[in-house]
């Protein structure tokens, strides 16, 4: 399913979708297949769901995404992380 779909089929609200097929550009993630996990009418009941899902399958690409978004917009940020010596 992409994008627009989601937004016909689920306006104006909260939905988890899990990208099934998905790259990077540019420092984006452009997905382009999208599966509907579920759909909430506020963003705290789809934050918790997704916390659920993420700590049982961290794997996943999972995602929180408001429908009234024109795009599916997501930047991607890469951690550089340095451990100091105690």
């Amino acid at each position: 399913m992409k994008w627009q779909e989601v937004r016909q089929q689920y306006p104006e609200t909260w939905v988890i979708i899990e990208a099934l097929e998905a790259y990077e550009k540019k420092h984006k993630w452009i997905v382009n297949d999208i599966s509907v996990i579920n759909q909430y009418n506020n963003v705290m009941d789809a934050m918790k769901h997704y916390k659920s899902l993420h700590k049982n399958n961290p794997l996943r690409d999972i995602l929180v995404a408001n429908t009234e978004n024109q795009e599916l917009d997501i930047s991607i940020q890469h951690w550089v992380c340095v451990r100091g010596n105690s």
